[in-house]
């Protein structure tokens, strides 16, 4: 692993040990055209 794998690696199991866990999910792309026409939509 390279030492920046390493130190994402470490930082991760700090914030498990604490109680937390890692969620990724997928939101909308604010930078795509019509973005702001169906937000005033």
């Amino acid at each position: 692993m390279t030492s920046v794998a390493i130190r994402v690696q470490k930082r991760r199991d700090t914030l498990r040990k604490a109680g937390l866990r890692l969620i990724q999910i997928w939101v909308t792309d604010t930078r795509t055209p019509g973005f702001d026409a169906e937000c005033q939509r």
